[in-house]
């Protein structure tokens, strides 16, 4: 859906966010790929989860000429990823998948001694085909239970879809919890032609209860670790910011966090499992971590949204320059390009659609969605209702 009014052109720089897929057309049509194709000013392009279809990726990064590129992958694998020989003019930057919300800064949170739940943990069990990096996810869980059983740990750990905290109620959960599991984010399996990902899929399909070490065998074990994507999941810097002590396995977590400074490493075998148990019941020792991690992570400004910001501005200001992109004399004031964008009909349609998604698909969806899909459903057709009369 592109409004058909909006003049693309009276734009200096346009950026395509991570959460629009590149692939298909049902988040990006192709018109619109037309018009960014068109786009003589700045393109940027923000990208995650980007270990997957990447032979298509590279055909829609070249099809829609982006200048710059941010990208989760580390600056020592870059090149393995998007080479310089198919993208010889494109900037790539690193970035984190996230940084530390400011909101939570703002939370009054209680000391460890006050808080109920001596491990926490949620997480999802992720597609086979991410490798043993995804794995870790689950197994972690599952491995703490089993060996911590006999230790009288007050436990809240889950990988039950059922079970996901989202908004006000993970906020409370993590408060709620002195320490919290967690393993590094990304995938250990580069799936340059989305083959590996059909493969493990197809057999999943035949043999829906197979564990995941038989089809790692099968599938993955030799694309695994080929390009190291092991990085720090926003979840830390949730934690951190919360003064919740991160429990994780032994990892790099993007050079940030340092192992008995700003969390306790949990060794994958779990051959240290003793101490750590020893350690998570010591809420004195807990409390230091924990203000040692919010004061050296949380308050450093390195990783703020703010810094992002400042160095994202710049890159684009010095780029723009660099690449003698023309600045734009006659650009839209905000008045302007509700006119142009026809706002109304564009989100009557953007409405309508959402919600014949919903009605169709309504019966398909388990038990425990169909509620919160109602209140969407009403919700939207309440500001559907509020936007028909400010019109």
């Amino acid at each position: 859906m592109y409004p058909g009014k909006l003049d693309i052109n009276r734009f200096e720089v346009i950026i395509v966010h991570y959460s629009i897929y590149l692939l298909g057309n049902f988040y990006l049509s192709e018109k619109s790929k037309k018009y960014i194709q068109k786009f003589k000013g700045l393109k940027i392009l923000f990208i995650q989860d980007e270990y997957r279809k990447i032979n298509d990726i590279h055909r829609e990064i070249k099809n829609l000429s982006f200048d710059m590129i941010y990208t989760c992958v580390p600056n020592s694998e870059i090149e393995k990823v998007y080479p310089v020989s198919l993208f010889p003019s494109m900037k790539k930057i690193n970035t984190l998948t996230g940084y530390i919300p400011e909101n939570l800064l703002m939370q009054n949170p209680p000391p460890i001694k006050d808080r109920k739940i001596d491990v926490g943990y949620r997480s999802r069990k992720v597609p086979f085909w991410l490798g043993s990096l995804g794995a870790e996810k689950y197994q972690i869980a599952d491995k703490f239970h089993a060996y911590t059983k006999n230790d009288r740990l007050v436990s809240d750990i889950s990988y039950d879809e059922k079970k996901r905290l989202y908004g006000f109620y993970w906020i409370d959960f993590v408060v709620s919890c002195k320490t919290m599991l967690g393993v590094e984010s990304g995938s250990s399996v580069f799936d340059f032609s989305g083959e590996i990902e059909k493969k493990v899929n197809r057999y999943k399909s035949c043999h829906p209860f197979e564990r995941f070490e038989k089809i790692h065998d099968f599938f993955l074990k030799n694309h695994e670790k080929k390009i190291i994507l092991n990085q720090i999941s926003p979840r830390c810097f949730e934690a951190i910011a919360l003064k919740t002590v991160l429990v994780l396995y032994e990892g790099n977590y993007s050079g940030i966090l340092i192992p008995w400074r700003h969390y306790i490493p949990l060794k994958k075998d779990f051959s240290n499992i003793e101490t750590v148990v020893n350690f998570i019941k010591s809420v004195d020792e807990l409390q230091i971590i924990s203000d040692r991690a919010y004061n050296e992570i949380a308050l450093n400004p390195i990783f703020s949204y703010q810094n992002f910001i400042e160095n994202f501005d710049n890159e684009i200001f010095n780029e723009f320059h660099r690449r003698k992109k023309n600045k734009i004399d006659f650009f839209y004031t905000k008045d302007n390009f509700i006119k142009a964008i026809d706002s109304y009909n564009f989100f009557e349609l953007f409405f309508k659609k959402i919600k014949i998604i919903i009605r169709l698909s309504f019966r398909f969806f388990p038990n425990f969605l169909k509620e919160p899909l109602k209140q969407l459903y009403f919700y939207l057709n309440e500001i559907y209702e509020k936007y028909s009369i400010t019109r």
